[in-house]
């Protein structure tokens, strides 16, 4: 009897502790469309882009330049933007972007060019829908 014991109490002690721990959210669908600004670490600076986002198209401003990229939606929570009309060879590349965690109006948003294992991290927050 006092073996069941002492084998069941740490088992259902473990149970309790990794059934209380709150796990990310990730309600990704209202990320979809909208008006974000998106702020990201360069070279220990914050930076910011403003983006829209309707269908499968997005405008994003940065440093003052506009430009638009065609989004495609390989899940709900996974997109791949590509530059609608880009001006030179590097521009061509395309953004694997993958949101990892959702809170209220803000995700988190990790992404690399295609077929590169670097990846980034940025926070994007809607401030409109």
């Amino acid at each position: 009897m006092n073996l069941a014991r002492i084998l069941i109490l740490p088992v259902l002690w473990c149970f309790v502790v990794i059934s209380c721990v709150q796990k990310p959210t990730c309600d990704c669908p209202q990320f979809h469309d909208g008006t974000y600004i998106a702020v990201q670490s360069i070279q220990g600076k914050n930076d910011t882009t403003q983006i829209i986002r309707k269908g499968n198209e997005q405008i994003e401003t940065y440093h003052g330049k506009t430009d638009t990229a065609i989004v495609r939606w390989v899940n709900d929570c996974e997109l791949i933007v590509r530059p609608k009309h880009p001006h030179s060879i590097e521009d061509r590349k395309a953004l694997s972007m993958k949101i990892v965690q959702t809170e209220k109006n803000t995700c988190l948003v990790r992404y690399s060019y295609v077929g590169e294992s670097k990846e980034f991290e940025q926070k994007m927050t809607k401030i409109a829908p």
